[in-house]
């Protein structure tokens, strides 16, 4: 987790962008079956994308991300496999369930789980407001089985099988959960385990 890695007005300059891609009509962008506000959103910092956004571009290319995933992965040679932007409505925003990031990035034709996500928070993350939930450890699980969940949300996922999701958490410590601030950022392995419940504030949150 590094701390204020964006300040408040970069925070600023990238839900102004998300609120106005919010408005476009592509199949980019998943919504909600209760209500259709926006879930996830898609691609945003690729140019030939409907949803692109100048500001995302930069942020995804940038020295602060990519420094530091450089230094994580211990290579210079990296690419963006995609961007995702996630909304937790308030009271009916649904969850994301327990799921190895690489559970779907492998059938991209991924050969390897040697990548990792950096979470941009742009809202604070409460254990209130549907923070994520990491499975310390679970990383060194190695790649699970995954089945395709298209039931629970609006949002296909491939998810970890209960009765491996259950060993894991009899073998690795409690979840814990990933809170922060504005322009907080969280670094992750692939593999890990992690999940979201609902938000239950008054007020929508997003993640980059």
């Amino acid at each position: 987790v590094v701390p204020q890695l964006f300040t408040a007005r970069e925070i600023d300059a990238m839900k102004g962008e998300l609120t106005r891609v919010q408005s476009i009509d592509t199949d980019h962008l998943v919504r909600e079956r209760q209500g259709g506000t926006a879930k996830t959103i898609y691609r945003v910092h690729d140019a030939e994308s409907p949803t692109a956004s100048p500001v995302f571009h930069s942020v995804a290319r940038g020295p602060r991300l990519l420094r530091a995933a450089q230094e994580l992965l211990g290579t210079e040679a990296l690419y963006i496999h995609h961007t995702k932007c996630n909304l937790k409505s308030a009271i009916d925003g649904s969850v994301w369930q327990w799921h190895q990031d690489y559970g779907a990035w492998k059938r991209d034709g991924i050969a390897r789980p040697d990548m990792l996500t950096a979470l941009v928070m742009l809202d604070p993350a409460t254990e209130f407001n549907g923070c994520l939930y990491f499975i310390p450890g679970s990383q060194n699980v190695g790649d699970m089985a995954s089945e395709m969940d298209d039931r629970t949300t609006s949002y296909k996922l491939w998810v970890v099988p209960k009765p491996d999701l259950i060993r894991a958490m009899e073998q690795y410590p409690e979840p814990v959960p990933i809170v922060g601030k504005p322009g907080d950022v969280v670094f992750f392995h692939c593999n890990i385990l992690h999940a979201s419940g609902h938000n239950l504030s008054r007020h929508d949150r997003w993640h980059v």
